[in-house]
């Protein structure tokens, strides 16, 4: 019996008005990197992939990816390397990367989180929930940079207001001043 998941895909993007999130996926296993881009290029997401970190770091600079999914185990740069090097990339700083790995011992977790990882799947993946966890781990950065602009205004509006204090009432009339 196969699995029918057009239903869980609703809305997937969603917030990305412009156009579906773009996902790299980078891992030297082809089977996973073919299964991994039909099941979130039929949930809608736009996805290029890459069979080890030097092609993986070349898309990151050409295509400036949503997020992304990387292997930890790959032949040259591995995983925690190629985390390590996106996240010393200013515009990569805040880009989501989720680490897939069968490993799921305690040190490698830490080691994916200790270099900038933003989450942490072990395979075997669970093919219908990873279209669900990428659709919130990106809203959750989009949060977080919509609340990052909002900090830069609120700081710039403080700066910019002059040294003086005001005394308002409930009516927000000033009744005091310095």
């Amino acid at each position: 019996m196969g699995n029918d998941f057009t239903g869980i895909f609703e809305n997937i993007t969603g917030s990305f008005p412009d156009r579906p999130p773009l996902v790299l996926i980078v891992d030297d296993e082809a089977t996973i990197r073919l299964m991994t881009r039909r099941f979130l290029e039929h949930a809608g997401f736009l996805v290029l992939d890459a069979d080890n970190a030097e092609d993986g770091k070349r898309h990151i600079e050409r295509s400036n990816p949503d997020i992304i999914l990387l292997d930890v185990d790959m032949p040259g740069m591995n995983g925690f390397e190629l985390t390590a090097w996106i996240r010393q990339q200013p515009v990569m700083r805040y880009t989501p990367i989720v680490m897939i790995t069968g490993r799921e011992d305690s040190e490698s977790v830490n080691a994916a989180y200790d270099v900038g990882a933003t989450d942490f799947i072990v395979k075997p993946i669970s093919w219908s929930v990873l279209a669900y966890r990428v659709r919130y781990i990106l809203r959750s950065a989009q949060t977080q940079l919509a609340l990052r602009e909002s900090h830069s205004r609120v700081k710039a509006i403080v700066e910019a207001l002059p040294d003086r204090l005001f005394l308002l009432n409930e009516n927000s009339e000033v009744i005091g001043d310095n």
